[in-house]
Parts: C-alpha cells; structure tokens; sequence
C-alpha cells in the first residue's frame, strides 16, 4: 500500500468514527454495488437495516461524502487520460482508415469542440451577471 492509500484510508476511517463498523462497511458496500440489496449482502446486513440506516442523516452525509470523494478521484483519472484521448482521436481523422471511423472521430470531435464552446459562453454569462448583481446592478 503507498503513501496515498494508506492516508486515504486512514482519512476514511477518521471520518467514518461518527459511525458504526457495521455503517462503514455498508457505505463502502453502496459504492460498488448495483443495488441496496446487494450493498446489504456485501455488508453483511440486513436489506431493512441498510434502509434504516440510508433513512439517517449521518449515514446519508457520509455516503454522501464518500460518493462526492469516487467521482472526483475518477475526474481526475479522466484528466489524465484527456490528452491521450485527443492524440487517439486525431490519429483516427489522419489515418487511412474507412470514411466511417473518420466520420465517427471527426462527429466526436466536433461535438467536444460545440459543447466546450458552450459551457465557455454560459460561464462567461454567469460571471457577467454575478459581476452586476455584487455590483447592485440589475440583469
């Protein structure tokens, strides 16, 4: 285990002390499984007990928590592999491959190239009407 895992643990572990053993391995269960009923098999817990226990403020802050702590470590693992999904991407439009898998590279590029455009547009608005709303102004 490296220096990473072993504080990420050990942060679990802090963090989870407002709740039972039984509580933490239900969480860790509910994050990899399909369904609450399977979450409670894993656990090692009852389906009711599980439900009661989603039906806990406690219980839905941590799940909560930790649920927010996957997707943003899998956020950054997709980061990482952007770049290498653009070098792959171009290498399919300047290859000789069939006018299909060309089409189906130049479609997601230029999908990507639309959408980023547009959250860049929406984003410019937003902080433009947050500037005249801190400044009193109106929209």
């Amino acid at each position: 285990m490296n220096d990473t895992t072993m504080n990420k643990t050990e942060q679990n572990r802090t963090e989870c002390e407002a709740l039972t053993a039984r509580q933490c391995r239900a969480i860790a269960a509910l994050l990899v499984s399909a369904t609450v009923e399977g979450a409670a098999r894993t656990a090692g817990v009852s389906r009711t007990q599980l439900y009661a226990w989603l039906a806990t403020p406690t219980f839905r802050a941590e799940l909560a928590r930790r649920r927010a702590e996957v997707f943003a470590e899998t956020l950054s693992r997709l980061k990482n592999l952007s770049g290498k999904a653009v070098d792959a991407l171009n290498d399919l439009l300047h290859a000789k491959n069939d006018a299909r898998t060309r089409l189906g590279a130049v479609r997601v590029a230029l999908d990507c190239a639309l959408e980023i455009h547009e959250r860049q547009d929406i984003e410019t608005r937003l902080k433009a009407l947050e500037e005249r709303t801190q400044q009193g102004g109106t929209t």
